[in-house]
């Protein structure tokens, strides 16, 4: 039985390794993991992964936290198989770029202490190929080196779900929920983009003092109780195509001393305050953003630029978590074109005539 198991995770890698240009934007309605139908449940559809050319590709086959002595990337493996905690280990050590992915779609539930940093010099990927999600309640995942990329998983219940305490980090297609801080980002030059943060306690996303030139692109924030991005100290935090609904604090909170924030292409709606800045906390530019039923403030301590649209964006669902726009939206057009592709593999960067507010492009 030992060669039919090697065999099926030798096919799961020839699989994997096939390029087919996937893109999260085509697979799915919103490019947020929605159906069809637009509900928020994740698919359980293993995705093609997006490793890049440059790596080599470790495969989880096992949704068990174990680490086991002597276990090595090739099969048979020890213990249950290969599982993530030693999938990290094993890429921290290699001589070159690894990508994590898995053999098929699972919970791992991470009970024998946190996952290990990723912490190799040339960096790596997790890709969960939206349909891994990671439980938990320490740190989820930790990027330890630059140019590290976690893609397409989902985090729940941790204390921070997924921390970046290193520059260059890409967070693409995640999703965090039910955690105290969503994602925290500590260094320069991190990025967010098409994700969800949802029901987190304290931020969705908190930009530690400090950090420079994070950037955060069509991404949705919502349901969180406490604030849904806060910027710390620090200088440059760029902001564009976020989608900012029903968090209970303040949706964007600049912190004493924050500088240079650029929020662009915005949309937000019931929440507490929409955009607050803290003493010496400033705005480099606010503009072409629409708010609706934020009950405390739409911009206290800060100002608008010229275009801002004050009315109902529409969604086709908010309650359920789907926040494209309907028909007859005033968001939709109504954006500036900042280089950000927020169509996918269609042609050009978005469609229409401008590209649309908030995080995610009507057809």
């Amino acid at each position: 039985m030992v060669w039919l198991r090697a065999l099926f995770v030798i096919a799961v890698v020839v699989a994997q390794g096939c390029r087919f240009g996937f893109d999260p934007h085509d697979a799915v309605v919103d490019g947020q993991g929605l159906h069809d139908d637009g509900s928020s449940s994740d698919a359980q559809i293993m995705q093609p992964p997006q490793c890049g050319s440059a790596a080599r590709q470790l495969v989880v086959t096992t949704a068990v936290d174990e680490s086991d002595i002597g276990e090595s990337a090739q099969s048979p493996h020890q213990g249950s198989g290969l599982s993530l905690r030693e999938a990290i280990i094993i890429s921290n050590g290699a001589p070159q770029r690894q990508c994590i992915v898995f053999a098929e779609p699972m919970t791992v539930s991470v009970v024998a202490g946190d996952l290990p940093g990723l912490a190799a010099g040339q960096g790596a990927v997790i890709d969960g190929g939206r349909a891994v999600t990671l439980t938990g309640t320490g740190i989820g995942l930790l990027s330890m080196s630059a140019t590290n990329e976690i893609r397409s998983i989902s985090l729940v219940g941790f204390d921070v779900g997924i921390s970046a305490q290193s520059s260059s980090t890409r967070v693409i297609d995640v999703r965090v929920s039910g955690s105290r801080i969503g994602i925290q980002f500590d260094g320069a030059n991190n990025q967010l983009e098409r994700s969800r943060l949802s029901g987190c306690s304290s931020q969705g996303l908190h930009i530690k003092d400090g950090s420079v030139g994070t950037v955060v692109l069509t991404t949705i924030f919502h349901d969180n109780s406490g604030q849904a991005l806060k910027v710390g100290s620090g200088t440059g935090t760029v902001i564009r195509h976020t989608t900012m609904h029903g968090n209970a604090a303040d949706a964007v909170k600049a912190e004493a001393n924050a500088t240079g924030i650029t929020l662009e292409n915005c949309i937000f709606t019931n929440n507490g305050a929409a955009i607050r800045a803290q003493q010496n906390g400033s705005f480099l530019t606010i503009d072409h953003v629409q708010l609706f039923g934020n009950t405390d403030s739409d911009c206290a301590n800060c100002s608008f630029g010229s275009t801002v649209l004050v009315s109902d964006p529409l969604f086709m669902g908010a309650a359920a978590g789907d926040f494209r726009l309907g028909p007859g939206s005033a968001a939709i057009d109504a954006g500036a074109d900042r280089g950000v592709d927020v169509n996918g593999d269609t042609p050009g960067a978005f469609n229409g005539g401008a590209p649309d507010l908030g995080a995610l492009e009507s057809p």
